[in-house]
């Protein structure tokens, strides 16, 4: 997504505008004055400056899948059972992304469409403005990722993974919300240099429509730091929201759900994270570990914990559970080449309530109480400045509970995909 600028762009509009005047006058029309070529040369100059200021790019996952009939694939549709598919393979666009901004003076806006077989998705829509004083301070007012954690935030055209961890997906299943967040960074002549404080207000529905007059606040602390081989970096992150409740409301008392006393109309959103990252050069090439762990209370549904979003509205009864997970998170480059190996390892425990058999025993605990860790195993190839090529291999693996049907053993639904993605 490279935009080259001509260096001597100056001494070509002066050749063209010669050019010009010398033909015009081979005519027989009226000759251009110095003065007046000079300002047609301006007026080009500011067009091209101001052209600077736009940037449009994008770029696609173009994917196949495949998995046995439990597997979740990310395109296409699930397995059709009608024709009895007990392994199925799918191929389809994961993302489609047309990204522009224009900056001017400290201030940028910045739009991202998703475009798909599916449709076509507003993803980003925000405005950023960076203080024109001592440039430490800025403020996001739209529709943009989260500030939590690692990746959250993490630009998807970057990932080495396939996709994002599963406790990440399910407590904000979107990347995104509704809000303004004001961050603020000292410059690197300080002596604060590398720490960054990020704090705002969020709708809380991800990509979905404000549907209350409850605001979330969330807040990120990062340092980082550089020197001459390794860069390493910490953080912490909170989130403290409310979900509605339409209808019951149901907490856990001791290893059961049970009508909560307390009526009200919102249940407790609250996460907890902490991060840590590091990347060093070696002779076999530059190896990089990433983490996070995150817990908190996590409103959902009898089967389901998904938070809020686009997709995802709870309607019904709402049940409170407390939740963990995290992932780690290995990559090495190959001997400085384009080709790198990656190893991933991520859990996510929606209920640390209940356990194994204790799930499905008492009403209302269902598959919504099951834990999953999944390690994923890639391979990456940076083919180009344009196209990336992947294959990763997903292994799952759910908690198994003989009180609970079709989860009395571990369940088939490891994945396979390829993916190439084109960069522009």
């Amino acid at each position: 997504m490279t935009i080259i600028y001509p260096k001597h762009f100056r001494l070509l509009l002066s050749f063209v505008a010669l050019f010009t005047t010398l033909n015009t006058f081979s005519q027989g029309q009226q000759e251009l004055s110095t003065d007046s070529l000079l300002k047609r040369i301006s007026l080009l100059e500011q067009k091209v400056s101001d052209m600077k200021k736009l940037y449009v790019g994008g770029f696609m996952h173009v994917q196949w899948s495949a998995s046995p009939q439990a597997g979740v694939q990310r395109v296409g549709d699930g397995p059709n059972v009608l024709v009895g598919e007990s392994d199925y393979n799918r191929v389809g666009i994961r993302r489609g992304r047309i990204i522009t901004s224009y900056e001017d003076k400290g201030l940028l806006g910045f739009l991202q469409c998703d475009l798909t077989e599916k449709g076509v998705l507003l993803v980003d829509a925000f405005i950023h403005l960076q203080d024109p004083w001592l440039k430490t301070a800025s403020l996001n007012g739209g529709l943009f990722s989260d500030p939590f954690g690692l990746e959250v935030p993490f630009a998807t055209f970057n990932l080495e993974s396939i996709e994002k961890s599963r406790v990440i997906k399910t407590i904000f299943p979107d990347d995104k919300d509704l809000g303004a967040v004001v961050a603020i960074q000292p410059r690197a002549q300080s002596s604060l240099s590398g720490l960054k404080v990020e704090a705002g207000l969020l709708t809380g529905n991800g990509l979905g429509k404000d549907a209350d007059n409850y605001t979330d606040f969330i807040a990120h602390l990062t340092f980082n730091k550089t020197t001459n081989r390794v860069k390493y970096g910490l953080g912490a992150s909170l989130y403290l929201g409310k979900v509605i409740n339409h209808k019951g409301f149901y907490e856990m008392e001791g290893k059961q759900f049970a009508l909560a006393a307390d009526t009200a109309k919102f249940a407790d959103r609250i996460y907890y994270g902490l991060e840590g990252q590091m990347s060093r050069q070696l002779s076999i090439g530059t190896f990089t570990v990433r983490g996070e762990f995150v817990w908190g209370k996590q409103p959902g549904t009898s089967d389901r914990s998904v938070s809020p979003g686009l997709t995802n509205i709870i309607t019904g009864d709402t049940y409170l559970r407390r939740f963990s997970g995290g992932y780690i998170h290995l990559v090495q480059n190959i001997l400085n080449t384009e080709h790198s190996l990656t190893l991933k390892y991520d859990w996510y425990d929606p209920n640390t309530r209940l356990s194994g058999n204790e799930i499905g025993v008492s009403a209302f605990s269902g598959k919504g109480d099951i834990a999953y860790s999944t390690i994923g195993l890639g391979y990456l190839y940076r083919m180009s400045n344009h196209v990336r090529l992947m294959a990763y291999y997903e292994m799952v693996a759910n908690e198994k509970s003989r009180n609970l049907v079709g989860y009395e053993h571990d369940l088939n639904d490891n994945v396979l995909t390829l993916r190439m993605q084109y960069w522009f």
